[in-house]
């Protein structure tokens, strides 16, 4: 990895590419942990399993992450263009950093009974929102590390390490806290009653984050700038009107860039819903085969 890093033309320090590409690390676990594999599962398969009525708890799932779904949407141009100042990009990831890292920290008062449902619900469509919004000033960030000639290998690396945390981090969450039968669970011997092996599950994560997340938040303010205006600050529509702006010209230049950008979009969000929905059925009917 290190011979990696150091083949870029740009003269950042390798330490920085490292710091940014392990901020996907912690967030990309707390992703998979969170939203796909196991409190999500929690909350459909345990704590609504006694819910009254007849909406499932999977379909309540959708609906709190289709709210999320609409509230990055709505946000995420705004913090677009308020970031495009390198200056700014650094104090709005910490902040929606800091606010995942609480959201999932608070996880761990959901208990195991049908009246929790509602806040676990909240908790994880907020965290689960306030994780996209942050990629944006992540994203961002690449402009700072990479030039056109390697933004792909820096890119590239950081797609490694997201996928790295999300295995390594599902993997020390099953092992040290869900595996095994009876009343404690993992290596760790967490009590299964009320929840208590996922709710510490979560606080896990939490931590994960954090660590994985310093590094980048402790360095943000030494990356290089770019050869680039600052951007002046701008009121809340000033974003949507430069996104519309910004659309109408591409589509009177190349409509075809406009239909690969909603094409790609509505194929991502169908490849998020498959694993999401894919991930909470096949996880609970596994977990139930082993008399979770």
């Amino acid at each position: 990895m290190t011979d990696f890093i150091s083949n870029h033309p740009r003269r950042s320090d390798r330490s920085q590419v490292l710091a940014w590409a392990l901020w996907d690390t912690g967030a990309a676990g707390v992703s998979s942990i969170v939203v796909t594999f196991v409190f999500s599962v929690y909350l459909t398969d345990s704590v609504g399993k006694g819910l009254s009525g007849g909406v499932t708890p999977a379909s309540w799932l959708g609906r709190a992450l289709a709210i999320a779904g609409l509230t990055i949407a709505v946000l995420a141009p705004v913090i677009g263009v308020w970031v495009e100042d390198p200056r700014r990009r650094r104090v709005v990831l910490t902040a929606l950093t800091g606010m995942v890292v609480g959201l999932v920290s608070t996880m761990t008062l959901i208990r195991d009974r049908p009246e929790y449902l509602w806040p676990g619900l909240a908790l994880l469509a907020a965290a689960a929102a306030c994780g996209d919004l942050a990629s944006v000033p992540y994203n961002a960030m690449l402009r700072q590390l990479s030039t056109p000639q390697n933004s792909g290998r820096i890119s590239g690396l950081g797609l490694a390490a997201a996928f790295v945390g999300s295995v390594g981090l599902l993997l020390i969450v099953y092992f040290g806290a869900i595996a095994g039968k009876g009343a404690t669970r993992g290596f760790l011997q967490l009590p299964a009653h009320d929840g208590m092996n996922v709710r510490m599950a979560m606080l896990l994560a939490a931590g994960w984050f954090v660590v994985f997340a310093l590094p980048l938040l402790l360095t943000a303010h030494r990356l290089p700038s770019p050869a680039e205006a600052l951007s002046p600050a701008r009121r809340v529509l000033g974003g949507y009107r430069k996104l519309w702006t910004e659309l109408v010209a591409e589509w009177r230049r190349d409509r075809n860039l406009v239909y690969f950008l909603l094409a790609a979009a509505v194929f991502r969000d169908g490849l998020a819903g498959l694993f999401t929905f894919g991930g909470v059925s096949r996880t609970a009917e596994w977990m139930r085969s082993r008399a979770l």
